[in-house]
């Protein structure tokens, strides 16, 4: 597709270093390309359009495909990060005692603690009793 062939109000998807982002094209400049997004106007040059468009088979996908690819990709890498960093929740199992761990508190904190004989966890740099709602937790990997 030539920019020369965009379709003013037709959305588009565009591609900017990691994101990517429906647009909606609306007019032609001397310098480029005006699009819309989130009611935020932006002008693109004819080379970054011209780039995207050869790059990319983005154009292909309906709004609503492109939306449930995206979310796909989202949940992923989002399963991805938790198996990668071993997080564990506490509902499920606990830490030695006395080992120590990272925890990850609700409003994701995150704390070096240890876990006592009474199952509470204290932040191992001063002792003091944790008074967070930690959800999770993780070994330390070792370099």
């Amino acid at each position: 597709m030539n920019p020369k062939d965009l379709e003013q109000y037709q959305q588009y998807y565009y591609t900017n270093s990691i994101w990517q982002i429906t647009v909606t094209y609306l007019y032609e400049t001397i310098n480029g390309y005006v699009f819309e997004f989130n009611g935020t106007k932006k002008q693109l040059s004819y080379s970054e359009v011209t780039q995207y468009l050869e790059e990319s088979n983005l154009s292909r996908y309906s709004p609503k495909e492109f939306k449930l690819y995206y979310e796909g990709i989202s949940k992923g890498i989002q399963l991805g990060f938790e198996l990668v960093q071993k997080w564990i929740p506490i509902n499920e199992s606990l830490p030695k005692i006395n080992d120590k761990v990272l925890v990850i508190s609700k409003n994701q904190n995150v704390y070096l603690c240890y876990l006592d004989s009474n199952g509470k966890f204290h932040n191992a740099n001063s002792d003091n009793l944790m008074k967070v709602d930690i959800t999770h937790w993780m070994y330390l990997e070792l370099p």
